[in-house]
């Protein structure tokens, strides 16, 4: 049900592990159940419920950023993406949810793009 993408800005890192140590320090207060790494995947759960989370470098993540830019894409706040700071980006998380009919974890949801939010070196596009 969440689903969106942060990408960064050319030259930033971020491994799994590093986004596991952000998430966990950035989230305790929240005190989600667990926050582990299985499979390339980052999940992080509260409750029964879980966000899952990809970071992905490959060629194509490039390319369909260009693809979104050149659609007119817009990001959380509905700005425009700008290419001048993200056209060159080779670096993106992919972050889905569960099914959240009655929306319980809205707020989960918006602890963890806050985290993104408070880095400084992306942009989060809502995928819906």
């Amino acid at each position: 049900m969440y689903n969106y993408l942060i990408y960064f800005r050319p030259k930033t890192t971020l491994t799994i592990t590093e986004l596991k140590e952000g998430l966990s320090e950035y989230l305790k207060e929240q005190q989600p159940s667990e926050i582990k790494i299985s499979d390339n995947c980052l999940t992080v759960t509260f409750g029964s419920y879980q966000f899952r989370l990809f970071v992905s470098s490959d060629s194509h993540v490039n390319e369909e950023l260009l693809e979104m830019i050149d659609d007119g894409v817009t990001d959380l706040d509905d700005y425009p993406i700008d290419a001048n700071l993200y056209g060159a980006s080779t670096l993106r998380v992919e972050m889905g949810g569960d099914v959240d009919m009655d929306m319980d974890h809205f707020n989960d949801c918006i602890f963890i793009l806050e985290y993104f939010e408070s880095r400084g070196d992306n942009v989060i596009i809502n995928e819906g």
